[in-house]
Order: C-alpha cells, then sequence, then structure tokens
C-alpha cells in the first residue's frame, strides 16, 4: 500500500519548475507590501547555465535581488513545505535587499566607467552564444569578456557584464575595454600563488578550530576545551605526517584572485607568469580547476600531460558547479618564450 506522504511526494513532481516559481510569486506577493513587486525570471549565467528566481522589487528603488529557486524546487519535491520555503524566501530577502537606490548616471560615460573595466575568462565553446551579444577576444580554447564593477555605500562589490549596446552607447571598441582592464583587473582582482601544501593546511586548521567550538558549545566546561585542544593537537599531528607523505610527490600551486572571484584571469596579468616560473627555474602546466582558480604545476620531466587532464576532466564533472566550469584542457607555460599553449584540448 502507497503511503499517503509518498502519493504527495509524487504529485509534487509533477509540478515542473515554472509552476514551481508561479506558485512562490504568488504566496510571497499575497505577505508583502503593496509598494512590493515580486516577478518569476530565469537568469542565464556562464556556460548557458539557467537559473530560475524571483525578483522583489521595492518601489522608489532602482535595485532588486533576485532569489533563486532551482534547490528549493528539489527540496519541496522531496516534501518540504510550500510554508516553509516562502518563509526561507522572505528571510533571505530582508537579508539581501536594497534601501536605496544606485545612482548608475556614470555608467552612461566611458570616461567616468574606464577605470572600473576588468576582465573574466570564459570558456569558449560553451558561452558561444553569449559571446554573440558582446565584446570578447579568443584566447586559445577561452574567450576574454568584459565586465564594469559598481560599487556604492548599499554593496561592496558587484558588476555589469559589458555588452554590445553599451560599447555603442560609450562609443569604444574591444581593444579600447580591453587596454582598460589590463590595468584595473590586478589592481580590483590581487593575485596571490599559494602551494596546495599551504591550502590544505588553512582549510583543516578552519575545520579543526570550527570543531573545537561546536565541541565546546555542548559541553562548556574547561576540561572539556582542554580535550577538545588535545584532539585538536594530534589532529595536526597526523596532518604533518600525512603532508609529509605526499610532499615528494607531484607539487602544485594554487593561483586565484584574493578576493575570489573569476581568479583564472590571473594568468593573463603582466609577468605573473614569467616571475613565477623565474622562481621556480622550471615551465609549468596550467590547470583550470574552476574560473575562480588555475593550478600551476611545475614541469620536472615526470609529469603525464594526459594524466593531468584526466584530473581535470574529473573534479569539472563531479566537484564543481556546471557555471563554474572553465575548461577541460591543459595548457602550459614556456619560460623562454613566455608564452601559453594550448597542450591538451579538452
Amino acid at each position: 500500500m502507497v503511503s499517503k506522504g509518498l502519493l504527495l511526494q509524487r504529485e509534487r513532481k509533477k509540478m515542473n519548475l515554472t509552476a514551481f516559481q508561479r506558485q512562490v510569486v504568488r504566496g510571497l506577493q499575497a505577505r508583502l507590501e503593496e509598494d512590493v513587486t515580486v516577478e518569476a525570471n530565469c537568469i542565464t549565467k556562464n556556460n548557458g547555465v539557467v537559473w530560475h528566481g524571483i525578483c522583489i522589487s521595492r518601489e522608489g528603488v532602482n535595485i532588486a535581488p533576485t532569489i533563486y529557486l532551482d534547490e528549493l524546487y528539489q527540496e519541496y519535491c522531496d516534501g518540504r513545505t510550500m510554508k516553509s520555503i516562502l518563509g526561507q524566501v522572505l528571510r533571505v530577502y530582508e537579508k539581501s535587499r536594497f534601501h536605496d537606490s544606485i545612482k548608475m548616471d556614470f555608467f552612461m560615460h566611458y570616461e567616468q566607467v574606464k577605470g572600473k573595466i576588468v576582465y573574466r575568462l570564459v570558456n569558449y565553446q560553451k558561452n558561444e552564444e553569449m559571446l554573440r551579444k558582446m565584446p570578447h577576444m579568443r584566447f586559445l580554447d577561452l574567450a576574454v569578456i568584459f565586465a564594469c564593477i559598481v560599487m556604492n555605500d548599499s554593496i561592496s562589490h558587484a558588476a555589469v557584464l559589458v555588452r554590445e549596446e553599451h560599447c555603442r552607447m560609450w562609443d569604444v571598441n574591444t581593444d579600447v575595454l580591453l587596454q582598460a582592464a589590463v590595468e584595473n583587473t590586478p589592481r580590483y582582482n590581487r593575485v596571490y600563488v599559494k602551494g596546495m601544501e599551504e591550502i590544505i593546511r588553512e582549510m583543516l586548521e578552519e575545520q579543526i578550530r570550527n570543531d573545537i567550538e561546536d565541541f565546546c558549545r555542548d559541553k562548556v566546561s574547561n576540561r572539556s576545551r582542554e580535550k577538545a585542544e588535545e584532539w585538536a593537537d594530534t589532529m595536526r599531528a597526523e596532518l604533518d605526517e600525512e603532508l609529509r607523505t605526499v610532499h615528494g610527490e607531484v607539487m602544485m600551486y594554487v593561483m586565484g584572485s584574493k578576493n575570489k572571484q573569476y581568479g583564472a584571469g590571473t594568468i593573463l596579468y603582466p609577468n605573473v607568469l614569467a616571475e613565477f616560473a623565474q622562481k621556480k627555474e622550471q615551465n609549468f602546466f596550467i590547470l583550470p580547476c574552476s574560473v575562480h582558480e588555475v593550478i600551476l604545476v611545475p614541469d620536472s620531466g615526470k609529469e603525464d600531460a594526459g594524466r593531468l587532464q584526466q584530473m581535470v576532466k574529473e573534479v569539472n564533472e563531479t566537484q564543481l558547479d556546471a557555471e563554474d566550469v572553465l575548461s577541460d584542457s591543459v595548457y602550459y607555460f614556456d619560460r623562454m618564450t613566455g608564452k601559453i599553449t594550448l597542450l591538451c584540448e579538452g
């Protein structure tokens, strides 16, 4: 006999995402003030990934948050109530909504935006449709696109992708945008290079600290904290031993931007790769682990390009959201020529 809960779950799965969006819109509109408008929208992100969301706008404010519903839809299909979902969306809205308009007058004039133009690296083939509507430059199997950084008191960081209509409004071409972006991008997205060992240590140390706090929150005595610290010391010792074991294997370095946004573009920064190669006295492979970071692997002569490419593909397929994938390819930097080449195309 099929349970009532299972029947309800099956019935919910018959509701597609678009119908779910409409139901959320109706539910929110009934709960919000009259000067607030709720609209369903679909946003095409990097790599052609489409996210379904709602935009909640308030009269007199020219900027509004988009709240994505894709994961909430899956939770609804799995049995979460609409009341619970609406409550979460309202809480997110209250935290993210804007109380004041953003002054966008500056955006009309290129002289006022040229200091805010930056570039990003994206996959060319996965974004062909988007690229038809925006200025870009081909780079191997990738594309360089442009964005305008928008900042004011209400938000700390936001960007508008530069499209062809903006170029016409500003009366500029791709070369002009590139010239500005080459100067601005390293300033907005400051580069970092860290050894993989350091990255692992930082991640695990943060996890250890969080575990200690969780443990001590449940057991508040001083003795409990002492036990937690003893456990942490044991974990650190085991980590040291593990890292010593793998230290002799392939050395890897992570490169990205300190703000964690589109750091793969750092491979285009003047002299950054050349200085790394000079320091290591080696050429190196470049593995695109996402649009936000790359991995640099010095070429000691023992590395197998095919194996490295397989690693990139596996990470892209199993560890990344589709919109964060940069490429399945492996690239190579030659310190004699100072150029990046496409070694294994994905």
